[in-house]
């Protein structure tokens, strides 16, 4: 399952945190099991979701693009 990234906008104070949050939400849909990995909008970047990912490690991710 991919992710693409900047499907969302989150107009608030803490953007970029709110975002790598609601992303790790997502994953939860997914089995522990499975592959899901984030990609960037022109899929030249990809980051894979584990379920222990650390919420830090999305937002310095997607901090650089969003």
């Amino acid at each position: 399952m991919y992710i693409c990234n900047r499907l969302f906008y989150f107009h608030s104070n803490h953007r970029i945190l709110d975002y790598a949050n609601f992303i790790l939400w997502i994953r939860t849909y997914f089995p522990k099991e499975k592959e899901v990995v984030l990609v960037d909008e022109n899929d030249t970047d990809q980051k894979l979701l584990s379920s222990t990912i650390p919420v830090e490690d999305i937002e310095k991710w997607v901090g650089v693009d969003v």
